[in-house]
């Protein structure tokens, strides 16, 4: 598990692409094709990032589709291993062999 939470996909797009560029949500909208709220909801963070506007960002800023997703999939795990309800839930969880184990002890009686 990581310590630290891992960057939103949102403020590596602000941070290391639109502000180094002088790009404005606006403008790459435009050049995205999308509207500009998609690009405001991501660089403040408040949607994920998907596989469309991944390709779109990677052909915009000559990086790859593969990229983004990390950057996206990077977090969601790191939220799923920090929320403990999601933790609890793992905890009722056996495993396949454990349960075919149990499954036969009781057919053998």
């Amino acid at each position: 598990m990581q310590p630290r939470k891992p960057s939103h996909p949102g403020l590596i797009l602000k941070e290391e692409f639109m502000v180094p560029l002088e790009i404005d949500e606006r403008e790459l909208a435009q050049i995205l094709g999308v509207v500009e709220t998609t690009i405001q909801q991501l660089v403040k963070e408040e949607t994920k990032l998907g596989i469309s506007l991944a390709g779109r960002l990677a052909t915009c800023f000559e990086t790859s589709i593969e990229f983004w997703m990390n950057l996206q999939h990077n977090l969601d795990i790191w939220e799923m291993m920090n929320d403990g309800s999601v933790q609890a839930a793992w905890k009722k969880i056996i495993t396949a062999k454990n349960y075919v184990e149990t499954r036969k002890g009781n057919e053998r009686t």
